[in-house]
């Protein structure tokens, strides 16, 4: 009669683990070839699902929209398409940038033309011996003359400082979001050139200094 050897339970354990081990990791292999399918490589994996959780709230609440200009994840461009996981902009010197919603939704969002109007901050200073009631009449007639600046609301003239070198105005009209810069750029030229025609200066920062030489028989003294 044949006797029966005695399996060894070590071994047997040790069998089952290695095939467990081998059906995990083909089991992980074809998980990983589905999702390569449902994710294609410019789309995020799992692991960065958390985006996808800030991409919905950015499609629900709209703080930004396609052609916005905004300032977002450290960077600051006009919108070229929102998806789930990640932001397209375009910066002003017209680099594409992608960011992860995560980062968007996780900061300061500046949407630059998100209003309908903004206004112009601008700052023009003149000599203290100009005349300050024809620097102001000069202003207001560059203002009053341009053709997108904004009647309502009116716009601010005022003296806002006496500089070191200079008495200082703030000038703050209002336009339209898209005429910011328009309207930036003709009144700084206009106001420089009439300045120019009516006599007032803008001035450049200045420092006197007063040197004063002692007699050479002070300067023997003083040793």
């Amino acid at each position: 009669m044949r006797r029966l050897r005695r399996s060894d339970p070590q071994a047997a354990s040790t069998g089952f683990a290695s095939v467990s081990r081998a059906r995990a990791s083909e089991g992980l292999s074809k998980i990983r070839w589905q999702l390569s399918a449902l994710f294609p490589r410019d789309i995020p994996p799992p692991s960065s699902w958390t985006g996808g959780a800030s991409g919905v709230l950015i499609l629900i609440f709209r703080p930004i929209h396609i052609g916005d200009l905004v300032e977002a994840g450290g960077y600051l461009g006009r919108i070229s398409d929102i998806s789930i996981f990640v932001t397209t902009m375009n910066t002003l010197d017209n680099q594409k940038i992608i960011i992860p919603n995560s980062m968007i939704t996780g900061d300061v969002i500046n949407n630059v033309n998100g209003n309908g109007t903004r206004r112009v901050d601008m700052m023009f200073g003149i000599s203290y011996e100009d005349d300050i009631a024809k620097a102001q009449s000069v202003l207001e007639d560059v203002v009053k003359a341009h053709p997108q600046v904004l009647k309502s609301p009116e716009p601010v003239i005022r003296v806002h400082e006496l500089a070191d070198s200079s008495v200082n105005f703030v000038c703050r009209p209002w336009v339209n979001t898209a005429d910011y810069w328009t309207v930036y750029w003709d009144v700084t030229r206009q106001v420089k050139e009439n300045f120019d025609r009516q006599g007032i200066s803008i001035p450049f920062p200045q420092q006197e200094i007063h040197v004063h030489q002692l007699k050479a028989a002070e300067q023997k003294q003083a040793a």
